[in-house]
């Protein structure tokens, strides 16, 4: 996997510059837009950028300013992509549409850049982006997102997955290693679809439960692609029994452990095969590495699950 990493910071400019700077490389690393400071000092910002077709991080510090995104950005420069912004450090406003959010350091917003939108941080801000595939959208289990949708963590498991995504995201920025991508990424998603469940359920978790998850989860992850996983591996990892792993996996996931992991392994077979890089591999070379021993065992499960067999999936993107 090639990762695009990059920076920027307006620290060192000369204030009438800073702006047009910031623009400048928000249009070709992040989303075009124009942006307006509120202090005298103009902006002063710094961001930090690991960009990939499948998913971009982006980490943003400044002094208080707004971004517009108008509809002449939208048609200079199409983006069809999905934002998802959180880990503020104070109040700011967004607005898209017919709708006005205020936005605390608890909050996450998703949101469409293919559409106009004002964001507007009244003091000193600090944000993560997650840029996502439009295509994201049918997993997330928000298929259309005609209006951004706030997401407030006001429940001990929501901070808990805020947190461990913010730290994630940060993590990954600080230190890109494309080995690590493809966990990352799935990790990433996991967490997203956790909080997006609880605010449309409004179900109630500990943070204790969901921290147990989400270590059994990063360690699956990290591990998917040997061959044996079994619930007693991944119970040692958390520092659960078995009984209790499988109680809060059906509480959080509405699935066993197993079958969990089991999904994980198609999730990533699929986005195996869709990656431009491995034409030259093998269907068998990336069942392996998604943790199957069984070619056959593989299409079976894969085209159950995906209603397509391997090979028809990876001849997608080379025929659109």
């Amino acid at each position: 996997m090639m990762l695009r990493v990059s920076s920027a910071s307006t620290k060192l400019l000369p204030t009438s510059q800073r702006c047009a700077y910031w623009e400048s490389y928000s249009s070709e690393r992040l989303v075009d837009l124009r942006c307006i400071p509120y202090g005298k000092q103009g902006l002063v910002a710094h961001q930090a950028n690991v960009w990939t077709p499948d998913l971009g991080l982006s980490l943003i510090q400044g002094n208080s300013h707004v971004i517009e995104r108008t509809q002449a950005h939208i048609q200079r420069t199409p983006k069809e992509r999905v934002f998802v912004s959180f880990d503020f450090m104070s109040e700011a406003f967004f607005y898209q549409g017919k709708t006005c959010h205020s936005v605390s350091p608890n909050d996450l917003l998703i949101y469409r850049t293919d559409r106009p939108y004002l964001f507007g941080f009244k003091h000193t801000m600090r944000q993560i982006i997650l840029e996502l595939p439009e295509s994201d959208l049918t997993q997330l289990r928000l298929p259309q997102l005609n209006e951004p949708l706030k997401i407030h963590a006001q429940q001990g498991g929501q901070r808990v997955l805020m947190r461990a995504l913010a730290t994630l995201s940060r993590r990954f920025v600080a230190q890109p290693e494309p080995s690590q991508f493809a966990s990352t990424r799935m990790l990433i998603n996991e967490m997203l679809i956790d909080l997006i469940h609880t605010h449309h359920q409004q179900s109630a978790s500990s943070a204790l439960s969901t921290l147990y998850v989400l270590t059994a989860s990063q360690f699956i992850a990290e591990q998917l692609g040997h061959l044996t996983l079994t619930n007693a591996q991944v119970a040692a990892a958390v520092g659960l029994t078995e009984r209790h792993l499988q109680r809060v996996f059906q509480q959080h996931k509405q699935c066993s452990v197993q079958e969990y992991i089991k999904e994980q392994r198609l999730q990533r077979a699929a986005w195996l095969l869709q990656q431009p890089r491995n034409t030259t591999k093998t269907l068998s070379q990336m069942a392996f590495e998604a943790g199957f021993n069984s070619q056959a065992h593989f299409s079976r499960q894969f085209k159950q699950r995906f209603g397509q067999s391997p090979s028809c999936m990876r001849l997608a993107p080379l025929l659109q």
